[in-house]
């Protein structure tokens, strides 16, 4: 698909976690994110 690694993906994950102040890695992001819309 778009050629990038788990690893950078986490990465983006966990920096978009850390700006909408997400603390519990058990929170799904996507339903997080949604909810917010």
């Amino acid at each position: 698909m778009l050629n990038v690694s788990v690893k950078t993906i986490n990465t983006h994950r966990g920096n978009i976690r850390k700006k909408i102040g997400i603390k519990n890695k058990r929170t799904n992001l996507s339903s997080h994110i949604a909810s917010l819309l």
